[in-house]
């Protein structure tokens, strides 16, 4: 098999579990959330939320298959750099089709109340609500999805700073007891 395409594999798995395992966790955390409607508190606190879910499962994920990926010898590696780039970039798009067909063929409501609640809390602050009106036809994860992929973008360079602490770590020598 070409080399390329190894790596290319290799990205490619990365970014599908990725994109799983986020839309897994905000979904499940999301219909725990509105199974009573979402309070205020859950709405105001949704988006931090799904940022520091990102964060953490790209950092995670990216630096466990970082990892596996450079102890594969028959391969000749491509930069750290352009593999966490390109599972970014895939993996963005993955979570975007995952909550397009979630919308389209399985659930609309988990978006509906959502913007209802977002509604609420517009209200009681005077604001016209013609954007929250607009939100009600997106799909639920591209509400929040600034703070989402700002938080997959942050995950996915923080796992390039983990993994070149785990290098210096792991090539100190151990220090000799007496």
């Amino acid at each position: 098999m070409d080399n390329n395409l190894i790596s290319l594999e290799y990205i490619f798995i990365t970014s599908i579990v990725i994109a799983l395992s986020f839309t897994g966790c905000i979904y499940g955390i999301a219909y725990y959330l509105s199974y009573d409607n979402f309070s205020m508190t859950a709405v105001a606190f949704f988006p931090i939320l799904s940022l520091f879910i990102a964060f953490m499962i790209a950092a995670i994920i990216l630096f466990l298959s970082l990892k596996k990926y450079k102890k594969v010898k028959q391969v000749n590696h491509i930069a750290n750099f352009y593999y966490v780039i390109c599972t970014f970039i895939l993996s963005a798009i993955m979570i975007f089709l995952i909550d397009v067909f979630v919308y389209a063929l399985i659930d609309k409501t988990l978006s509906l109340k959502y913007a209802e609640t977002l509604q609420i809390i517009s209200r009681q602050y005077a604001v016209t609500s013609k954007n929250i009106d607009y939100m009600k036809k997106i799909p639920f994860i591209l509400q929040s999805g600034v703070m989402i992929f700002t938080g997959l973008l942050a995950g996915s360079f923080s796992s390039l700073f983990i993994l070149s602490q785990y290098k210096n770590i792991k090539t100190q020598p151990d220090l000799q007891s007496i």
